[in-house]
């Protein structure tokens, strides 16, 4: 019974009970008296039970704190790194109380849950159930990150601000190996570690008749690189490829090269459906180098090349993309021919795109 209100009232009225009334009204100060003595008691009694339960609770919330840190006891801090690790899970599927989920456009699922007590768990799983990454935030602002590997599901590393910034890597057991302070504000972002590769597949080209092999690399930050090469009759490669996705899926770099003929061709693909072409050839005499960019016009609906340099060993070549006078792009570009020979004049013309391409064709 707590010690409030509603037990005093009681105490009150039993109390009342023992009072005797006179024959003309009124009671006597004997009955008064004990019936005061019978209530004193009675709340002294109540109030013992209240201090009792207050202090029985506060034993036991004492006893859960001494089990806590008995559990950290003579513990590594690797052991104290899984133990933390096991408890943010657990802490949240027992207090969840919102949940919310999406599909990513690299496949995998997204789940967003908030506790009662407003900390944040937010997983992100493949389509097989297998974790990619779990991050943690707590109202107060304790954060927590795990990265796991999508081959096992095992954690790979963790970040946590909590009692300083701190990195915990861990084996290929999901085992914490190691762990050691950061300093988020003066580190570069940590670059992403090769976790696995996926077994080797066999491919071919049923035009040529050629075989050759493909495979992925997976990486800590959810990110891939698919890879190919393709060998001649002759067991020599003859073309390849890398192309690397960001952990939503999207292609960011893509690399294709023909190693026979020493030439290379690189693309980064960026926001808003701009693009940059590095082109290198360096077979023989006909050594070059091409930078472009380009942009999806969505006035003209098509790719335009809106600026390039061209560079071999006599000459460098820069050229832009013209608008009219309303702003479109006019399908000329302003073209400028620089020498090597500082004594050699610069030419500048303007030409439309097919000339451009036959010019740098020469």
């Amino acid at each position: 019974m707590n010690f409030n209100v509603e037990v005093m009232s009681s105490i009150v009225n039993k109390a009342s009970k023992e009072l005797k009334s006179k024959t003309l009204g009124g009671v006597t100060k004997e009955s008064a008296f004990e019936a005061i003595q019978h209530g004193v008691s009675d709340a002294l009694t109540e109030g013992e039970k209240a201090v009792e339960k207050a202090v029985k609770a506060g034993q036991e919330a004492v006893g859960k704190i001494q089990k806590e840190l008995a559990e950290f006891k003579n513990k590594s801090a690797k052991e104290m790194a899984e133990l933390t690790s096991k408890k943010d899970e657990l802490i949240l599927k027992a207090k969840a109380t919102k949940s919310f989920e999406k599909t990513l456009p690299n496949g995998n699922k997204e789940i967003r849950k908030v506790n009662k007590n407003g900390a944040v768990m937010v997983r992100e799983v493949t389509p097989d159930g297998k974790n990619v990454k779990t991050s943690v935030t707590t109202l107060e602002g304790d954060y927590r990150k795990t990265t796991f590997n999508p081959l096992t599901g095992k954690p790979a590393k963790s970040y946590t601000n909590i009692n300083g910034d701190k990195l915990i890597q861990y084996d290929a057991d999901g085992k914490a190996v190691s762990q050691k302070a950061v300093n988020v504000i003066k580190t570069k972002p940590q670059k992403p570690t090769l976790i696995s590769e996926t077994p080797v597949k066999e491919i071919n080209n049923n035009w040529a008749g050629d075989k050759g092999i493909s495979f992925e690399r997976l990486y800590s930050d959810g990110s891939k690189e698919s890879i190919f090469a393709m060998k001649n009759n002759d067991g020599r490669i003859y073309h390849e490829g890398l192309t690397k996705y960001n952990s939503e899926g999207t292609p960011v770099k893509r690399v294709i090269s023909h190693p026979l003929v020493d030439n290379k061709t690189t693309t980064y693909f960026k926001d808003n459906g701009k693009k940059q072409t590095i082109l290198e050839n360096g077979a023989g005499n006909n050594r070059y180098k091409h930078v472009t960019e380009e942009i999806y016009d969505k006035k003209t609906g098509s790719d335009v090349v809106t600026k390039g340099t061209w560079e071999n060993n006599t000459q460098t070549i820069k050229y832009k993309a013209l608008k009219d006078d309303f702003g479109i792009y006019s399908g000329e570009y302003e073209l400028k021919v620089i020498p090597k020979d500082k004594s050699c004049p610069v030419e500048t013309k303007i030409v439309i795109k097919k000339e451009l391409d036959n010019f740098l064709k020469q």
